[in-house]
């Protein structure tokens, strides 16, 4: 294989990695946001509590693939807490005071995660998992983490997707999405969809920054471009479409470490940004968004 074609056989694999995670912090927004009409600006930094908690983890002896477990309960009751008690009020309301509402929440959990873990970069020290490369053949080469994290992101993705497809709840968020008042006639109670809707978008982000810690150091900083590239991909996909925005962190993840190779590191986001505008002037709803779809 041609020097230049591994490279970007190499690059490409490893974006496709990297994507499948970039996918779930995307489903995670596109859930709240297709159910609930709340744009989370403190979406990345609830992925960089599930990179603390499975860094905190992590040095009680926990093995990161394994703290994920304690993450999903955590996660859930967290975003739980969150619509009870601070986003229930805004919900269906004002935009503005939401967006300033997730707002000022991102700027709260970055300022905690500074004074409790410092503002400096941490990583999972000793983790051999996230820093052996593995020869696949081919002259390829992958970390045992990447794979683990990338199968979870499947797991976790498929598991939504049937979830909204094929159960009850998943057609109670739908009714939701439709008409709510609607739905409230019929008996669904649009408040507890909400919380749980909440819950699941919450504890997904918190999953994918607890796989996210495996591949790459964390500051309290480091939820700003997870947030920037959740959006992307939720646009890219369709706003409101769980898969869509899956695929599109999947798009995401490639097109911006195949930027990073052959372009340089520091326009490593450029070609994720003119793949982003040419979706908007061409198919603005998305790959695959449609009306009222959450699935």
């Amino acid at each position: 294989m041609p020097l230049d074609m591994q490279l970007f056989a190499q690059t490409a694999l490893t974006g496709l990695l990297l994507g499948g995670v970039y996918g779930l912090v995307a489903m995670g927004l596109s859930l709240i946001f297709g159910v609930m009409r709340v744009i989370n600006f403190a979406h990345g930094s609830i992925v960089l509590v599930g990179m603390y908690l499975v860094y905190s983890l992590y040095n009680a002896g926990v093995n990161p693939f394994v703290a994920l477990l304690i993450a999903v309960p955590l996660g859930l009751l967290f975003g739980a807490l969150l619509q009870t008690v601070l986003l229930g009020p805004v919900t269906g309301k004002d935009e503005l005071r939401q967006l300033l509402l997730t707002l000022g929440l991102s700027l709260i959990i970055k300022s905690i995660a500074q004074v409790i873990f410092s503002p400096n970069s941490l990583s999972l020290s000793g983790f051999t998992a996230g820093s052996t490369l593995v020869d696949i053949g081919g002259g390829l080469y992958v970390k045992p983490a990447h794979i683990i994290g990338f199968a979870i992101a499947i797991l976790v993705a498929a598991m939504l997707v049937l979830i909204l497809r094929y159960t009850d709840l998943g057609r109670r968020m739908r009714a939701v999405v439709d008409d709510s008042q609607m739905a409230e006639s019929a008996g669904v109670r649009s408040k507890r969809i909400y919380t749980i809707s909440m819950a699941i978008g919450i504890c997904i982000a918190i999953v994918a920054g607890g796989v996210l810690v495996t591949y790459q150091p964390v500051s309290p900083t480091t939820g700003d471009a997870f947030l920037v590239i959740a959006f992307v991909a939720v646009v890219l996909g369709g706003l409101s479409s769980v898969y869509g925005a899956f695929v599109g962190g999947v798009i995401a993840g490639v097109v911006q470490q195949l930027t990073s190779a052959f372009v340089g590191p520091a326009l490593q986001d450029a070609g994720l940004f003119v793949i982003f505008i040419l979706v908007l002037i061409f198919r603005p709803n998305g790959l695959f968004g449609r009306k009222g779809d959450v699935a």
